[in-house]
């Protein structure tokens, strides 16, 4: 079965029928009542006021040019935070000394954090992305660590991690609701040594006398990801497969299944349930509809229920993610979308900030 399934590479999807599938998909969206809501968007700044409540609206693409490049093609950890207390860029270099020196310190006792080599390092924060809404504030703050040997040391060292907190958000969320003490920057993605990253975070926490935990994707979240984003196919190249890679438990010799969808066939597929090109928003029904109708076709041809199966990573042309918690974006225009759908996964997990 093993055989015959990875010799399917680029399935077409040339079958949509119907069947009694069942899943019981549940979505939450943070609430000041705490209840669990039937849907999510990730609509941007400039939709504000046009979301509606059932339903959830597909990535926006981002017209003019954007400095998101660097996010791009490489593998994230992704943390979520809660709020930040007295934290203000305007301090950024004195953020910098103080995390420079807590590197320092740790590389004195014989740490090496990922740098074998370096004897110091160099610390610096900075805002990152686009300012929403023509506000002053950025949509993120980056934090780089740069190693740097004695012997060089005027000359700028090797990036050994980068750290993106962001509050990629929707800003009816954030205003008036929280002193002026806390800031909300609810997601952190980081690459780099997990060293160096446990202790950057471990230095944030202390500093900013915030919470700070490694994000996990449910099944539901990952069936969310592939069927919103599944028929956004890249106006330039070839897109990626849309990929779904499920845990086989108790099966001697295999431990998981992985499909490969031919990205044309799963947009045709996503266009036939989505039926209005112009709805930026993606209903819960599409995607139980969308998720059904793969399963059916696995079904029908390979005779594998999905459904006693555990998603554990999903891929679409512009985005993949794994329950692990770590994702990889393609496409510079959609990197805010994505984030923005990040932060709302991440803000469910606290109290309402109305409520502080």
């Amino acid at each position: 079965m093993a055989e015959r399934l990875a010799s399917s590479h680029q399935t077409p999807i040339n079958q949509i029928g119907r069947e009694d599938l069942t899943r019981n998909i549940i979505f939450t969206r943070r609430s000041t009542v705490r209840k669990l809501p039937k849907s999510r968007h990730i609509i941007t700044p400039s939709e504000k006021g046009k979301r509606k409540r059932t339903e959830s609206a597909s990535p926006k693409r981002v017209t003019k040019e954007t400095d998101y490049d660097e996010m791009v093609g490489k593998t994230w950890r992704v943390f979520k935070a809660s709020l930040l207390y007295n934290f203000n860029l305007a301090s950024a270099r004195k953020y910098g000394r103080l995390l420079k020196t807590d590197l320092e310190a740790e590389l004195k006792k014989g740490v090496t954090l990922g740098m074998e080599t370096a004897s110091s390092c160099k610390v610096s924060f900075a805002g990152y992305g686009n300012k929403p809404n023509n506000s002053g504030a950025k949509e993120a703050v980056k934090i780089s660590v740069l190693s740097v040997r004695r012997a060089a040391s005027k000359q700028e060292g090797k990036e050994i991690a980068t750290v993106i907190v962001s509050r990629f958000t929707h800003t009816a969320m954030l205003t008036d609701s929280a002193s002026d003490a806390f800031t909300c920057l609810p997601i952190i993605l980081a690459k780099g040594p997990i060293t160096i990253i446990r202790q950057i975070i471990a230095w944030m926490q202390a500093q900013f006398d915030c919470t700070i935990y490694s994000m996990r994707f449910s099944q539901q979240q990952l069936s969310w990801m592939v069927a919103m984003w599944s028929g956004i196919l890249p106006e330039k190249g070839n897109p990626k497969s849309v990929q779904l890679v499920y845990s086989v438990p108790e099966v001697n010799g295999l431990d998981k299944l992985t499909l490969d969808i031919n990205p044309h066939d799963c947009q045709r597929l996503w266009q036939s349930i989505h039926t209005d090109p112009e709805n930026q928003y993606f209903e819960e029904a599409e995607v139980q509809k969308f998720m059904q109708n793969l399963e059916l076709h696995i079904f029908q041809h390979f005779r594998i229920h999905l459904t006693r199966l555990s998603l554990s990573s999903i891929g679409t042309p512009i985005v993949s993610a794994g329950a692990e918690g770590k994702i990889k974006m393609y496409v510079n225009e959609f990197v805010p979308s994505v984030l923005r759908h990040l932060s709302d996964l991440a803000l469910e997990e606290y109290p309402a900030l109305e409520d502080l």
